[in-house]
């Protein structure tokens, strides 16, 4: 595979996959169209589909999608963990492993934010991609493929989904939802037994 056409179609869905802040819907499509590459089916349908929309239209959907949806979160972590304690030591296993790279977090975000290991991954080689990240993210875009609610974002996740290698020989992180047992003191007032 091309590495530059991997680069540039990473670059454009970690665009995609952040959060539109941006002031005007045209310029960020045009801004997304000069690092998109030919053939990107899903990013041309997702920004035609964003050409007839409002910023705070797609604010609120890509609210609704990421934010609002524990099942469909844009961190790996989160995804593959919950809000158990093992998240800690993901996240600084995921900064460890970027930091190794010599690639530099500009962003004010947790590593394991999406878009943030899209873009590190723009920057290395295909060849040379982590196979354990990458086996991460193709689970991860499986398994999220089907939750985000937002038709506008949906065929993205399934485009991206097919982008990543799914490596037999290692190990697949399922997402666990944290135990986080039943709560400290009775709801209960009325004096009643439990």
């Amino acid at each position: 595979m091309n590495s530059e056409r991997v680069s540039r179609m990473l670059r454009t869905y970690s665009l995609i996959l952040d959060y539109p802040v941006y002031e005007g819907v045209s310029d960020f499509i045009e801004q997304v169209r000069s690092v998109m590459p030919q053939g990107e089916e899903a990013a041309e349908a997702f920004l035609d589909a964003l050409a007839c929309m409002n910023i705070v239209d797609v604010q609120k959907e890509y609210v609704e999608s990421f934010d609002m949806n524990s099942s469909a979160p844009l961190y790996l972590t989160a995804w593959e963990l919950g809000d158990s304690r093992n998240r800690g030591n993901a996240l600084i296993d995921i900064k460890k492993l970027i930091a190794s790279y010599k690639f530099s977090i500009v962003k004010q975000e947790l590593p394991d934010y999406i878009p943030l290991i899209l873009e590190f991954l723009s920057e290395i080689p295909y060849d040379e991609w982590p196979p354990a990240l990458e086996t991460r993210l193709q689970a991860y875009f499986s398994g999220i493929v089907g939750k985000v609610g937002s038709r506008l974002y949906s065929s993205v996740i399934e485009a991206l989904g097919s982008k990543f290698r799914k490596r037999e020989d290692l190990p697949v992180h399922e997402p666990v939802r944290a135990d986080t047992g039943e709560m400290p003191f009775p709801v209960r007032y009325d004096g009643s037994d439990y």
